[in-house]
């Protein structure tokens, strides 16, 4: 039990002004192949990034590959490794791709492995760490993306002074959008630190402002990761008569949707929106929702619909017209089963869903207990005891998709906690990952029968709350 404030959403940092891609992108064209290797360049509109400015998208230049060839394309043959003004006195130290949480894959000028993924299908941002060594002026980050058969493309970075990268300061960084489409698995990729007007380095000479530094294309390793499959089952409340119903229309699956895919490593969520369920039994002595009962009934529902075994069930409960007519004081929002990866029969919760926003919220921390989490330990009478960070702060630098919004790591608490802001840790985003994997690898080959009867005494249950 505790306290979860589940209206407040995430809070940008006010003060940053983040180097982030822009769209000045000259075209340029290759040959080589003939027409079909023309330049194209792309880049979609920008996106609100709230308090912390504007983020740009990404302009993108898409060259001839690496192996070049002359052909009769009738242009000028571009390789974008063979040459770049690549900057003196600055050296990039450091590259950690952004999605939900901070992925590190260069750490001292050197390719590193982690236990977090870096999703196939989303967008990803790429934050170069500079680290001034002498006479230095602005600079631009350029991340050069090769689909597998297809062009290098190059994306820019908004031009920044060149200062020393710090991690918990995304002001200090250059960042550089990747669309999901360039993001994909077998892509390839490079970093360099570029100034306008610096000489020309060919690529094979080992240069401190890029990555790879002979300025070769290295592997992304992005993974394909299987769609969450959640069947949400409104519940239709006839205890007062009013048959009122949770919101399931299009436009609160898509808000649905961009909440799970901002906190869980995920690409894309398989919904499945059930029929309306009648629910007559109203609120218990304490003015609450009896979510034991409403687990209960998703149980039996689960089962009988011999759902398949990776499937989550989360039941959506509308029991007043607002959250304000429903609670007063101390309230319970929601409830889940915490199964092992094996217990697909207990992958049930459900929560309190009175508008979509706030209804994403209850739902995305209801359905991470589903996959094996416990509460961070922010304002949790009980927390997870082994969580990294103090009072279940981010402790690394968080984004926000939605937004294309930094999150502070030491204001922005996870989401599996009951503070506000909130965002996800990448404590939790490797947990959720190791959970959706062996889920996947358990339903390939899961035996197609019925789920066990349901657990003699009382399961194991989180209870969450709320207070005003």
């Amino acid at each position: 039990m505790g306290s979860r404030r589940v209206f407040t959403r995430f809070a940008p940092f006010a003060w940053l002004a983040l180097a982030a891609c822009g769209d000045d992108t000259d075209a340029t064209t290759a040959a080589g192949g003939g027409g079909d290797d023309a330049t194209a360049s792309a880049g979609s509109g920008a996106s609100n990034g709230g308090s912390g400015g504007n983020t740009s998208s990404s302009g993108a230049t898409t060259t001839g590959s690496a192996a070049g060839g002359g052909g009769s394309g009738g242009g000028t043959t571009v390789d974008p490794l063979a040459n770049a003004p690549l900057a003196e006195g600055v050296r990039l130290d450091a590259v950690t791709v952004l999605q939900s949480t901070s992925v590190p894959i260069v750490t001292a000028g050197a390719a590193v492995s982690s236990d977090l993924p870096l999703v196939a299908g989303r967008d990803a941002w790429f934050r170069g760490f500079p680290q001034v060594e002498g006479a230095s002026s602005s600079i631009r980050l350029e991340v050069l993306v090769q689909r597998p058969g297809e062009p290098i493309e190059v994306f820019r970075s908004e031009e920044t002074l060149a200062t020393n990268g710090d991690p918990d300061d995304p002001s200090t960084t250059p960042i550089c959008h990747v669309p999901a489409a360039a993001f994909v698995e077998g892509a390839r990729w490079a970093a360099r630190l570029v100034t306008e007007g610096a000489s020309e380095v060919a690529a094979g000479v080992a240069h401190d402002a890029r990555f790879p530094r002979e300025g070769s294309l290295a592997d992304l390793g992005a993974q394909v990761v299987p769609a969450l499959q959640l069947t949400l089952v409104p519940l239709r409340w006839d205890a007062d008569g009013s048959g009122r119903l949770p919101d399931t229309s299009p436009a609160a699956l898509d808000v649905y949707r961009a909440h799970f895919i901002a906190h869980f490593p995920i690409a894309e969520v398989a919904f499945s929106v059930h029929e309306a369920v009648p629910y007559d039994r109203g609120l218990d002595f304490f003015g609450d929702v009896d979510f034991g009962d409403v687990n209960d009934l998703l149980y039996d529902l689960r089962e009988a619909e011999a759902a398949p075994f990776d499937a989550h069930y989360y039941g959506l409960v509308k029991p007043a017209d607002s959250f304000d007519d429903y609670c007063f004081g101390s309230c319970v929002t929601g409830q889940s089963w915490v199964p092992d990866a094996s217990e697909a029969d207990l992958r049930v919760g459900a929560g309190v869903a009175f508008d979509p926003e706030s209804g994403a919220g209850t739902a995305a921390h209801e359905v991470g207990h589903l996959f094996g989490r416990y509460h961070a330990p922010c304002d949790v009478s009980q927390g997870d005891d082994e969580y990294p960070y103090e009072d279940g702060a981010l402790g690394v630098l968080g984004w926000d998709p939605r937004v294309a919004t930094p999150l502070d790591p030491w204001l922005t608490y996870d989401f599996m906690g009951y503070c506000d802001p909130q965002g996800v840790s990448d404590y939790t985003f490797a947990a959720l990952f190791e959970r959706h994997q062996l889920v996947a690898q358990l339903t390939s080959v899961a035996p197609i029968a019925p789920p066990p009867a349901r657990p003699l005494g009382p399961p194991p249950a989180i209870t969450c709350t709320t207070t005003r």
